[in-house]
């Protein structure tokens, strides 16, 4: 089979975008809130033109589409300071490739393509109800802290 890893095009933002929702609803239907809402088509359009976006290929078809970026972050930046760093912000896998390792391989072509940026190391943010947080230990992942979440809703989460 043959995989590419590469930046997502204009011209396949609406693939990209709809597995992107497939995976929105797949977690929000297993209970786990990683994302509270799903991004707009223009959010997920602003992604693909600022260069954060890259897709996941077999045979040509987009198995899966990730979204990297180097970034600060105001809300660990008591734990990890203020400077700018990478991250993985959104992992979505299409579902016809549950189980076949794409998520794995997207995680190592993402900390492939962002060591060749110079960095030595990347940071993730995930809600510890459900699978996530064994899935990113299990590829080499490690806690730095947890903190509680309180949407506008008043429903509370934690992340780690």
């Amino acid at each position: 089979m043959n995989a590419s890893f590469r930046r997502v095009v204009g011209s396949e933002i609406d693939n990209a975008y709809a597995t992107y929702l497939e995976a929105f609803e797949w977690l929000r239907a297993k209970g786990v809130r990683q994302w509270l809402r799903a991004l707009s088509r223009e959010a997920f359009v602003e992604l693909q033109r600022r260069g954060e976006l890259f897709a996941y290929y077999l045979d040509d078809r987009l198995a899966a589409v990730v979204t990297l970026a180097f970034d600060s972050s105001s809300y660990w930046s008591g734990e990890i300071g203020v400077d700018r760093r990478w991250w993985i912000k959104s992992l979505a896998v299409a579902r016809r490739w549950r189980g076949a390792g794409v998520g794995k391989r997207v995680m190592q072509e993402s900390e492939t393509l962002i060591r060749g940026a110079g960095a030595a190391e990347v940071f993730l943010d995930c809600v510890d109800a459900g699978f996530l947080p064994g899935y990113y230990m299990r590829l080499g992942y490690e806690e730095l802290g947890r903190k509680g979440i309180t949407y506008p809703s008043g429903n509370m989460l934690h992340n780690a």
